[in-house]
């Protein structure tokens, strides 16, 4: 993708509208089936000499090949519905404005039925993102599911972001060792700080859920630590840390969040919400001694660490 051209060009709009409507085009078809092989597929990414495909691939292969992946992936962002306590972490942090509110699925629907039938207006870019779902539908009645669009994307351009997004969706449907095969797949191949801190801490959600609490807060404290401009698994470390009463990994993490947060971040706002949340579901309740626990290291906590500590009684 070149710094001179803007993403959405008109031309990007009318390919993605041609392989919609082409019941052959096999390019961004995803089958949920193939969800797993192209995860772990070296070779994921699709030559524009490959058999089979229309010049209108082609094309989009030689010239568009990065700007369609983009639209893959900031699709899976709309797709996705927020606000789930103890979801993907990287729900919390990928979103390039917190105000931006995802539409609905209904709301999702309501655009992909009208795409076709509008002209092209402007830049195309809200259209460009309607039609993603009609070329990566593997059915005329079936939409597809998030993770369909961010395996498309990897078809386009293999990144490691893209490989998260699949390895989460893999964790969040019970497929947790195919998961935890896929975040250990971009920990051996990323050296990006960001994106491994990413996969620490989606392993621990994965361990805490096996039973595995001790491996589950030794990768939260990891997560915390490599890259320090992400707050949320330092949170959840701590608040790990209380409820199994470790207290030189909750002091740890109580003096880390609170030299870094205040009471007001809105992190932490949203931290202690969901989690107060999702207490209210059932979804989690405090270890018994744990009130006891807080008592003893009260006097230690400043007013960011503290918060969260409320919640855990």
């Amino acid at each position: 993708m070149t710094a001179d051209r803007p993403i959405y060009e008109p031309e990007v709009e009318e390919l993605l509208r041609e392989l919609a409507v082409d019941p052959t085009s096999t390019l961004l078809r995803v089958p949920r089936k193939g969800v797993v092989p192209t995860l772990f597929d070296k070779n994921a990414m699709v030559s524009p000499r490959a058999a089979g495909l229309s010049s209108a691939e082609r094309h989009l292969l030689q010239v568009y090949r990065e700007e369609v992946a983009l639209l893959l992936r900031e699709a899976y962002y709309l797709y996705l519905q927020q606000g789930e306590p103890f979801g993907p972490a990287l729900a919390w942090d990928v979103i390039k404005d917190r105000r931006f509110r995802p539409p609905t699925i209904e709301e999702w629907q309501h655009k992909v039925e009208r795409a076709l039938v509008r002209p092209l207006e402007g830049d195309g870019a809200p259209e460009a993102h309607d039609v993603l779902a009609l070329c990566v539908r593997e059915s005329p009645v079936a939409m597809p599911s998030p993770v369909q669009l961010a395996v498309a994307s990897l078809r386009l351009v293999p990144t490691n972001q893209a490989r998260i997004y699949v390895a989460c969706d893999l964790q969040q449907t019970g497929r947790a060792e195919a998961g935890l095969r896929g975040f250990g797949d971009v920990l051996s191949r990323c050296s990006s700080s960001f994106h491994r801190s990413y996969c620490l801490q989606n392993m621990a959600l994965a361990y805490e859920d096996k039973g595995d609490l001790d491996l589950a807060s030794q990768l939260l404290a990891e997560a915390s630590s490599m890259d320090e401009s992400r707050s949320d698994p330092l949170m959840n470390w701590l608040f790990m840390s209380i409820q199994r009463m470790d207290m030189r990994s909750a002091l740890d993490a109580a003096r880390r969040i609170d030299h870094s947060l205040t009471p007001s971040h809105a992190a932490l706002v949203d931290f202690v919400r969901l989690m107060l949340e999702s207490r209210t579901l059932a979804r989690w309740k405090p270890n018994r001694g744990v009130q006891a626990f807080i008592s003893r290291v009260a006097d230690q906590l400043g007013p960011a660490s503290r918060s969260i500590a409320h919640v855990c009684q």
